[in-house]
């Protein structure tokens, strides 16, 4: 028996390396003879270069920019296949990395394009893959651009300042004398466009600290952002899907570096072969620390799942909190689904996440062959 083990991090607990290797350690307890393949997975979010290095190899270079409330940070570029360069926005401009109180409204990404910029001085790159996921900001991308020379004035020419917050002031945009050939690829963590009710602000923002009222005025500023944009620039980015990924950093990459955008976990599976070791495998174990509706928008387990439901694969998750309910999950390719909340296993999981997740994953294969066989399995 062949088992894929291809979890995304468990945020704040575990790493997708560690989630994985403590799902091996469950399942072997019920499949002894099992033969596994560790594939950590990311979907543009927190992790995602850890991921391509881990599936394709690689350098990795340090890189000093500023951090989504100013001061500076330590970021990285991880050099993979030649001519690639992979970068993600969590360690440059990312929530993780606001310490003191959150402010949403001038939280920004000119991190983020200090990191492109960087990877783009590299000789040999000629394509940069940016994980779009974990913003503390929502400026649609317009810190990233400025970075690169890109200039946003208010009406009597002044340059706004940094932060999402100042986009209602808006009047005019500027492009920066010459621009990078090198491709840019977003890897994007959810498919949100950019406005309304499913948009950058009205979903994400309060979990960067936005209140009602700083809510609404990143929409409006958003909204003016895409107005000016498709009259000054020509690019309309209103309901492009991912527009509203990190924050509106996938629209900032569509309209200001030309950037394809993609669902991150089938960027990865199409790099590093995932889909064939899906193919292959006979059983697929994958998971996350929270998995909600907003994981049904391209989060990495859930696409996963429906990869392997594509193959006619069965699939296991495990997740810190489930919240789906069980037809979604089996619309979405889930046979077998445990939440250390719903299982009573959150204790463990706040002293020991490893044991916790290992224990889960023996559970549920258990489970699953209880259901298969019709009887239950004798405990060890």
């Amino acid at each position: 028996m062949r088992i894929l083990v291809a979890p995304d991090k468990f945020k704040g607990t575990l790493s997708a390396q560690r989630a994985a290797e403590a799902m091996i350690r469950g399942a072997r307890v019920v499949h002894p003879d099992a033969s596994f393949v560790l594939r950590p997975s990311a979907d543009g979010g927190e992790g995602t270069l850890d991921a391509f290095v881990l599936a394709l190899g690689g350098r990795v270079r340090v890189v000093r920019v500023t951090g989504p409330l100013g001061g500076h940070v330590d970021a990285q570029v991880a050099l993979i296949e030649g001519d690639t360069a992979v970068i993600e926005m969590a360690t440059a401009s990312g929530l993780s990395l606001v310490t003191g109180p959150p402010d949403p409204l001038n939280a920004h990404t000119y991190g983020t394009g200090e990191l492109i910029a960087a990877a783009s001085e590299i000789p040999e790159v000629q394509r940069i893959v940016v994980g779009v996921g974990g913003s503390a900001s929502t400026d649609g991308g317009t810190g990233a651009a400025r970075a690169l020379g890109w200039r946003f004035l208010d009406a009597a020419g002044k340059e706004l300042e940094l932060g999402g917050g100042h986009l209602v002031d808006l009047a005019r945009i500027e492009g920066p004398p010459s621009r990078s050939q090198v491709a840019v690829t977003a890897a994007c963590d959810v498919d949100n466009p950019l406005l309304g009710a499913n948009g950058a602000a009205r979903v994400f923002s309060a979990q960067k600290g936005a209140t009602r009222e700083d809510i609404e005025r990143l929409e409006q500023g958003l909204d003016v952002l895409a107005q000016v944009l498709r009259r000054d620039v020509g690019v309309d980015v209103a309901t492009i899907a991912s527009g509203g990924a990190g924050g509106g950093l996938g629209a900032g990459l569509f309209a200001f570096f030309g950037a394809n955008l993609r669902p991150g976990l089938d960027l990865l599976a199409e790099m590093s072969g995932l889909e064939d070791d899906i193919r292959t495998s006979d059983l697929v174990i994958t998971g996350e620390g929270r998995m909600d509706r907003a994981s049904l928008g391209g989060k990495a387990p859930i696409a996963i799942a429906r990869l392997a439901q594509l193959h006619d694969k069965p699939c296991v998750v495990v997740a810190g909190d489930l919240q789906l309910e069980r037809q979604e999950l089996r619309r979405n390719g889930i046979g077998t689904a445990v939440g250390l909340l719903q299982s009573g296993g959150s204790a463990l999981a706040d002293t020991d996440p490893d044991a916790a997740v290992a224990k889960a994953v023996e559970g549920a294969l258990r489970m699953r062959l209880e259901r298969k066989e019709g009887r239950p399995l004798r405990r060890r």
